[in-house]
């Protein structure tokens, strides 16, 4: 029992000695995770008197920054008291760790390098930090060189169709329940089909069958829907139907819109557009009814108008794919300081050099 009591005792003076000894050795504070606007050397910045914030980083709970000094430069070499070409705050007697750039007016494309310098409440400064950069965006329309493009120009779709409703109604009140429309279509026997694209819109909703099997259903006109048909299509006659329910407590609009785009490998487009030859009847029998049947009385539909008529307003184009846009240059055999893309587009991109993605953003 005498041992151990000694060498707990032991342990105890070593441990003392050990903490006695930390409290000699210099705190460690600074300045950490420099943010400009709020993001970590961002690129690209627009605003002339950016917000600059820093946070403080101290092995002691009880530190608080009584005074900081910022740097600002055009180059890393200039980083240092006496030298900073763009900026030197001095000594500001201050606890923010939030401040507003106040040097000279910054030049689209301008790349800079900053630092901080920080004093606590006893007066002792820290090192300067790890150098931040920022750069700066085109800040004037006259900054840009470059000219507006576009991709390819929106497929026309609807030109020719109508809104089509049941003969004898009042399309703008129409009864609550179902109606449906046929439309025969022949395709070519002495040619392949290369696609096939059907887009629908209807009030309220759709249901669309293709020679007899049940295929698609369309709900409502504000986002229309395209869809790709030509597994569906075989040479010769084809029977399409539309089960369109006008679904409300109250009489209200119902209407049907359709084109279909068949295109052939010999390059002919046959377009097919919803019109008075289609026929209609209001009926709730069910999707074996066709043409003759004699249950029921089929009728040509009735023009109700154009796309884009009231309440329901089309749009008449449509993009069929997100436009690419690539660009071939020769770089100069020079050495490269930093190389910056200025992208303005109505929309989202993503960018990608020599086959690799930029950055680690997602449609920017």
């Amino acid at each position: 029992m005498r041992l151990i009591f000694r060498g707990v005792i032991f342990v105890v003076a070593a441990m003392l000695f050990s903490i006695s000894a930390s409290g000699e050795e210099a705190t460690s504070f600074g300045a950490k995770q420099l943010r400009c606007e709020g993001r970590e050397n961002p690129l690209g910045v627009e605003e002339q008197r950016p917000v600059l914030s820093w946070s403080c980083v101290s092995d002691l709970r009880s530190m608080e920054q009584s005074a900081f000094r910022l740097l600002v430069a055009s180059d890393l070499s200039l980083l240092v008291p006496g030298q900073a070409d763009i900026w030197d705050s001095e000594k500001v007697l201050s606890s923010e760790q939030r401040v507003s750039y106040g040097g000279s007016p910054l030049q689209a494309m301008d790349h800079i390098v900053w630092s901080v310098c920080i004093w606590d409440q006893e007066g002792s400064a820290s090192d300067w930090s790890t150098p931040a950069t920022w750069s700066m965006g085109l800040l004037r329309p006259e900054d840009w060189k470059a000219d507006w493009i576009t991709g390819s120009k929106a497929e026309a779709v609807f030109e020719k169709s109508s809104w089509i409703w049941v003969a004898g109604e009042d399309a703008m009140g129409a009864p609550v329940g179902t109606a449906w429309f046929i439309k025969s279509i022949e395709v070519r026997k002495d040619v392949a089909i290369t696609s096939a694209k059907m887009y629908v819109a209807a009030d309220n909703s759709c249901r669309i069958i293709i020679n007899g099997e049940k295929q698609y259903r369309v709900t409502g006109w504000k986002q229309f829907s395209g869809v790709d048909i030509a597994p569906h299509f075989h040479p010769g006659s084809n029977h399409l139907q539309f089960q369109v329910v006008n679904d409300s407590s109250t009489p209200n609009p119902a209407g049907l819109l359709v084109e279909i785009d068949i295109r052939y490998v010999d390059g002919v487009v046959q377009k097919i557009a919803s019109d008075r030859s289609w026929q209609a009847v209001r009926t709730d029998t069910s999707a074996a009814v066709a043409p003759g049947s004699e249950d029921v009385q089929w009728h040509d539909a009735q023009e109700l108008g154009a796309c884009d008529m009231e309440p329901w307003a089309v749009a008449e184009s449509k993009q069929t794919s997100l436009p690419l846009f690539r660009k071939t240059f020769t770089l100069q055999d020079s050495p490269i300081r930093y190389a910056v893309v200025n992208i303005c587009g109505l929309g989202h991109f993503e960018l990608s050099l020599n086959g690799s993605k930029v950055g680690d953003h997602v449609f920017d």
